[in-house]
């Protein structure tokens, strides 16, 4: 559903969260230009992440996720000529991202006052590690710093006797919440705008986004007067919120109500006894008698593989859920039946199946483009704010584009 078809973004950014906030923008039709150094490109079109190596005459697979639906031009920024055409392309835009520091956005000239000179209403989207104040403000973050390091995921994750604090469990983790985040945030400002003609500055930072995740730990960190506040290993006095392994070395994970789901989970697993045994009937029997409860469903559970588990719970009314392998999410049918995910065929002719962002409008099916190539729509994009054949030929010529 293309609610924002119409609204023109102009992204100038590279790695992670600013080309998500792009992308999130595209899939909801915003026409949005990605615009890149001639020579180098964005470092996510190359190299090898967690395995997957970039193909050959094509970009890598984090490339088309953090870009798809995007139109691409080359453009270098340095050139003076090509910072003019970067001017002319904001003079229609609505929005202004970029990743870049206050240091470099001041050398390329794309800084808050130098975009709003020529275009003073465009809402201005950026993204920083830490904040843009304070002692580290300048310093380069990425999410396994800002996010997962400094906002506390890092030690809540791991386990007192271990050996290296918990690494993050995928690529560009704390770079999606943020970029999500950045997303909304144009878009409340442009509501803004709307209702008082005021364009605002929009900022995101990755420890930002990572405390707010953290949240409920750190207020009770704070409330308690304690720094160190890491969840509790499993939890022996409550058997229903707890997870279980199967047979076949899986896990299930139960998140239910203490006494309202016990009755229907008795039922479905066999042992109807269980809600009149005096040691189990109640909450506060379970509890007293917590380490028996929780051996009887370990038991139990471990009898049965996964996929048995999975077919039985759903007859109860309890919250459950397998814990699964990130691999076997695109055949879940909760995935398919509610469109989370759409396939797509790279400029490598790969298939990839990309996430849908997390918000649907009426239901409707997720649809996407692949990121563009490099370059791809240069000629067009400079075509539309004016440019002819000739002056784009001579643009190419003097360095200023690709």
């Amino acid at each position: 559903m293309e609610l924002l078809k119409g609204l023109r973004v102009l992204d100038v950014s590279t790695h992670g969260v600013v080309p998500i906030a792009g992308s999130v923008l595209a899939d909801w039709g915003a026409e949005v230009i990605k615009v890149e150094d001639p020579v180098h490109g964005d470092i996510m079109r190359g190299g090898t992440i967690w395995g997957v190596e970039s193909p050959e005459g094509g970009s890598g697979h984090l490339y088309h996720a953090f870009n798809r639906g995007k139109r691409a031009a080359a453009i270098n920024l340095k050139h003076e000529r090509g910072h003019e055409a970067l001017l002319r392309l904001a003079e229609r835009s609505d929005v202004f991202l970029t990743s870049f520091l206050s240091g470099v956005r001041q050398r390329l000239r794309i800084d808050v006052d130098d975009i709003r000179a020529r275009k003073p209403d465009i809402i201005y989207g950026r993204n920083t590690g830490r904040g843009t104040r304070g002692p580290f403000a300048e310093l380069g973050g990425f999410d396994a710093t800002s996010f997962w390091s400094r906002a506390g995921l890092a030690n809540a994750t791991t386990a007192p006797d271990q050996a290296m604090p918990t690494t993050m469990p995928s690529p560009a983790f704390g770079d999606s919440q943020t970029g999500f985040a950045l997303a909304a945030g144009v878009i409340a400002a442009l509501l803004h705008r709307e209702r008082t003609g005021k364009a605002v500055v929009v900022d995101t930072a990755l420890l930002n986004t990572g405390m707010w995740a953290m949240q409920a730990a750190i207020v009770a960190a704070t409330l308690q007067g304690t720094e160190d506040m890491r969840r509790p290993p499993r939890g022996a006095n409550a058997p229903l919120v707890n997870s279980y392994r199967t047979r076949d070395d899986r896990w299930i994970h139960l998140c239910m109500d203490q006494q309202h789901y016990w009755p229907s989970f008795c039922d479905a697993v066999g042992h109807p006894e269980w809600k009149t045994d005096p040691l189990l009937a109640t909450h506060e029997a379970r509890e007293a008698n917590a380490d028996q409860c929780v051996n009887l469903i370990e038991e139990l559970i471990g009898a049965r593989t996964l996929a048995e588990w999975k077919d039985i719970l759903a007859g109860q009314r309890g919250p459950f859920d397998p814990v699964q392998k990130v691999g076997e999410l695109a055949a879940d049918p909760q995935v398919v039946a509610n469109g989370f995910m759409a396939e797509v065929e790279d400029d490598a002719g790969r298939t990839l199946s990309l996430v849908a962002p997390p918000v649907q409008f009426d239901g409707t099916a997720y649809r996407t483009r692949r990121g563009p190539r490099h370059g791809e729509h240069t000629d067009e994009v400079l075509a539309e704010v004016g440019y002819d054949m000739d002056e784009i030929l001579q643009l190419k010529i003097d360095g200023a584009i690709h």
